[in-house]
């Protein structure tokens, strides 16, 4: 669950993205609840 909830610090327009399969090549929901958002 701690996982997923650092999920909602992305922009709405970013998750909208990722969920339609339309990101960039990398980026990807299993990408953002495997490694750490960095600070900044």
């Amino acid at each position: 669950m701690q996982k997923m909830l650092k999920l909602a610090r992305l922009a709405p327009d970013i998750v909208e993205e990722i969920a339609r399969g339309r990101q960039p090549v990398g980026l990807s929901l299993l990408f953002f609840v495997e490694n750490p958002f960095p600070l900044a």
